[in-house]
């Protein structure tokens, strides 16, 4: 039996950004989680709705996702959600991980004691938040954490892939997804604490572990809610 999947969240539009790539990203995260069951139709109007906008941007949307493996596209038949194997999950968080592990291991070279400060403040209110049950805040705290240092790594192009790869990581539903709150009170300290040794090699390590383990967590969320066709 699969576990019941939790009504998704209404969709914010965020004001002076465009629509269709948070229309996107609202239905991969959606899609990710297990909100949209396998092989369920998605048809632009209907999603129309949901958005308070036009089918167009819904179209365009969908077509990213199809070009992403996320999304099916049949003449006659439209768009549905494609299912997806253990394997494709692992491949895009193990590649995930291994750009965000060389970002570390820059950034280990390159910070100011002054961001490894900001870091420490970070995590403090991380801890903080998930001990208040505040799930959205420590959201946003993460997000902060991991903008610290791969803007000190200074690679355009590591970042660029860095996050190409987050968008397949559901970093918006740290409510449904068991342990990714934990992951990021827990996992950061060893990053934290490669970093204040000047240690390259000690916090890349830790920053693969850390993305490894929330792609476990992923795999483990979509296989309970009968996502994965494997």
């Amino acid at each position: 039996m699969t576990a019941p999947v939790p009504r998704p969240p209404a969709f914010v539009r965020e004001d002076g950004a465009r629509l269709s790539p948070q229309i996107g990203q609202w239905l991969r995260e959606r899609i990710l989680s297990g909100h949209f069951a396998p092989h369920e139709k998605l048809k632009p109007e209907h999603l129309a709705e949901i958005f308070g906008a036009s089918a167009t941007p819904v179209r365009e949307a969908l077509m990213t996702l199809h070009g992403e493996g996320l999304v099916s596209l049949a003449p006659g038949r439209g768009f549905a959600v494609q299912q997806l194997t253990q394997q494709d999950i692992e491949d895009v968080l193990s590649a995930h991980a291994h750009f965000a592990a060389m970002l570390a291991e820059r950034a280990a070279r390159t910070l100011e004691d002054a961001d490894i400060h900001r870091l420490r403040e970070i995590q403090a209110r991380i801890v903080s938040s998930g001990a208040a049950g505040d799930l959205l805040g420590l959201e946003r705290l993460d997000d902060e954490f991991h903008r610290v240092i791969n803007r000190a790594a200074g690679s355009a192009r590591l970042k660029w892939l860095y996050s190409t790869t987050f968008r397949f990581v559901p970093n918006r539903l740290f409510d449904e997804i068991d342990g990714f709150a934990e992951a990021a009170i827990e996992d950061h300290v060893l990053v934290i604490k490669g970093l204040v040794n000047r240690n390259p090699e000690a916090t890349a390590a830790a920053m693969r572990a850390h993305w490894l383990n929330v792609g476990t967590m992923l795999v483990r969320h979509m296989r309970a809610h009968g996502t994965l066709a494997d």
